[in-house]
């Protein structure tokens, strides 16, 4: 069973089953493999494991956005007619690898297919809903072991705002480099402002999505590759979700595209102004009020408040917090950094609002900039790799840089936080 293969306290198992698996090498020939789709309760990384007859686990690959799920056609070297069969390119795991799978019906195939594109497209959406879904529940393992594998009710994803729907032409990539009518919807999400442009097949099915927040937003000219007289066409470049990235996009008139253009930019260059007021309409549902921005921010609870000085934020914004090793940004975290004039450097859960850690404020600190949206912190003999979501990576290092040349009596109010770390 699934729970065999894996504890349930660390993964939810998403789908399992039997799949014909194309060996790759002098083993290219066709063997029955069981396969589990599941997504990390801690990291919230979608894989694909795969095992034999007796239970021993033969490989393990990730599925993130980058991922790519195709139905096998007829110019596909293995292409069979009659048999189901679909293949995974993409993978961090293997970038170079194509996996090569075959079901046992169309219907399976579509089941497979289906799911593993909505774990590799919709990550983001499944992360939150597994985040809701698993919040503030410890797992019985030895209940889990008699589960009927009855799928618990999900809750509720975080409320969003349409912007700005329509159908575009979208061009593909690599081979399928055609152009496609896609309906294409603007969303941004009312608990941090983040902004995500989705699009659609005309029978509803979700096709990629992908983040807005400080993406490069492009109206094609003479000298762009993709441009064509007479036609609207626009480009998206450097979103935080696949920065290598460039989609292609055409509207249908001029005043469309002028449309398009200038909403995407909006939710792009205007980030932090959208956050802002997020984050303040949301701090007066939640009851907060008065005229102190400390006293109804939901992070004021963060901060110290002691007879030797009362701790304010300096600046604040949107980051991913982590490494480029391992699984790329499948494996970062999104949180919220919070520079306070104590100084400290303290990054909280955005949607939880809980207090995640702190980066070790010392006399050497030094914050470099990377490029426009990657930034190290240096401090304590660490180092920290951040991406700026909601501001420039300049603008941090300045902030960074300026509050440690103002700051002064360190030792005392450092003794202060000391005292009050305890209860953080």
């Amino acid at each position: 069973s699934a729970n065999a293969l894996f504890d349930p306290t660390n993964v939810v198992v998403i789908l399992t089953g039997n799949l014909l698996k194309r060996g790759s090498g002098m083993l290219d020939g066709w063997q029955e493999r069981k396969f589990v789709l599941t997504r990390g309760r801690e990291d919230n990384i979608a894989r694909l494991s795969y095992y034999g007859s007796k239970g021993e686990r033969k490989g393990s690959f990730v599925i993130s956005q980058q991922v790519d799920v195709q139905w096998f056609e007829e110019n596909d070297r293995n292409y069979a007619e009659g048999k189901h069969r679909f293949k995974i390119l993409n993978s961090p795991s293997c970038p170079d690898r194509v996996y090569e799978l075959e079901a046992t019906s169309l219907e399976d195939m579509k089941n497979w297919v289906g799911k593993l594109r909505e774990q590799a497209k919709e990550g983001e959406a499944a992360r939150l809903a597994m985040e809701e879904a698993t919040k503030s529940t410890k797992l019985d393992a030895e209940e889990n072991k008699n589960d009927s594998g009855a799928a618990k009710p999900m809750a509720p994803l975080p409320k969003l705002d349409k912007l700005l729907v329509g159908n575009l032409l979208k061009r593909g990539q690599g081979r399928l480099d055609g152009w496609s009518e896609r309906k294409f919807v603007l969303t941004r999400r009312r608990d941090d402002a983040t902004s995500r442009l989705t699009y659609y097949t005309s029978n509803g099915q979700m096709k990629g999505s992908f983040i807005i927040d400080r993406a490069t937003i492009e109206t094609l000219i003479q000298d762009d590759r993709h441009y064509r007289a007479g036609r609207h066409r626009f480009q998206i470049l450097h979103s935080p979700s696949d920065p290598d990235r460039v989609y292609v996009l055409e509207a249908a008139t001029a005043a469309d595209l002028k449309r398009w253009v200038s909403k995407l930019k909006e939710q792009a260059k205007g980030g932090e102004k959208a956050r802002a007021a997020a984050m303040e309409t949301e701090a007066k549902e939640e009851g907060g009020g008065g005229d102190d921005p400390e006293k109804t921010s939901p992070w004021s609870k963060f901060l110290i408040q002691n007879g030797l000085a009362k701790e304010e934020i300096v600046f604040s914004g949107l980051i991913e917090k982590g490494s480029f090793s391992g699984f790329g940004f499948g494996g970062k975290k999104r949180r919220l950094l919070l520079l306070t004039s104590f100084p400290r450097l303290i990054y909280a859960d955005p949607q939880e609002k809980k207090f995640k850690g702190e980066i070790p404020w010392s006399e050497d600190i030094v914050a470099q900039k990377k490029d426009n949206k990657n930034f190290l912190i240096k401090s304590a003999g660490k180092t920290y790799l951040m991406t700026a979501l909601t501001h420039e990576a300049e603008e941090w290092v300045s902030a960074i840089n300026k509050t440690k040349a103002g700051y002064k009596n360190a030792d005392a109010r450092l003794r202060a936080h000391n005292s009050r770390q305890a209860v953080l």
